[in-house]
């Protein structure tokens, strides 16, 4: 299914946060698939940055089950309030994209989690996905920052739910202040996943893509426990 935005078609993001109670268990990388192809069939945005929060189930449903869920979603009403550079909440899924031009004014990662409502609310046997179409950036994670995300996830947290990230592209290259185009060193990239693993349990980060001739895959990005470990080389480069 793809809804028409502006001559533009939803395109899935990435980012997964999942809520449940008590610590949670590592997720299933299967599992994780099968929610972000759902994703894939639903959200399209012209390949630009976007992000949506669903609730789901933690043990895995069937993919009609998983749709049911992941689908209702009023796209006159996404479109108009999108379009106004306002947050979509629907009965099961916020949905957000940046403002203002790069660099950013309001990123779609924090509106959406600030704006989780009902959703951020335990439900048991249910987690919370976030998907975003880019991993975080640098300023995502900066401490004191106007965009920071881990004080959001590190509440959440704290009032007993889990969480996992799933992203879909590497936020690998930025505009300087002459609008060119300027690629952000892999150091600063290993960083920001370094960042969120602090916030996140069990390691639960993820990318799932479909690199250039090759089959739709997900990869976890820490294999080693090891909290001085580095993410796996699929996770901090672009891999096209």
């Amino acid at each position: 299914m793809c809804v028409q935005m502006a001559g533009l078609c939803w395109i899935s993001v990435l980012l997964a946060v999942s809520l449940s109670i008590g610590d949670c268990e590592p997720l299933d990388i299967g599992y994780v698939k099968r929610i972000d192809a759902r994703i894939h069939e639903i959200y399209k945005y012209g390949g630009k940055q976007y992000s949506v929060a669903v609730n789901i189930p933690e043990d895995p449903q069937t993919t009609k089950e998983l749709k049911g869920l992941i689908l209702p979603v009023d796209w006159v009403d996404a479109n108009t309030f999108l379009e106004a550079g306002q947050v979509y909440k629907g009965n099961n899924a916020v949905v957000a994209i940046p403002q203002g031009e790069e660099p950013y004014t309001e990123h779609a990662e924090k509106q959406v989690l600030d704006n989780l409502g009902e959703l951020a609310n335990i439900r048991e046997g249910y987690i919370l996905v976030l998907y975003s179409w880019l991993s975080p950036c640098g300023q995502c994670t900066e401490e004191g920052g106007n965009f920071n995300i881990l004080n959001k996830i590190e509440e959440l947290k704290n009032r007993g739910k889990s969480f996992a990230l799933v992203f879909n592209t590497v936020y690998a290259w930025k505009e300087d202040n002459n609008g060119k185009k300027k690629d952000i060193p892999e150091a600063d990239i290993k960083n920001t996943f370094h960042s969120l693993r602090q916030v996140i349990v069990d390691d639960n980060i993820f990318r799932c893509y479909k690199p250039n001739n090759r089959v739709f895959q997900c990869f976890k990005c820490f294999v080693d426990a090891s909290p001085e470990a580095d993410p796996v080389d699929e996770c901090v480069k672009i891999q096209e």
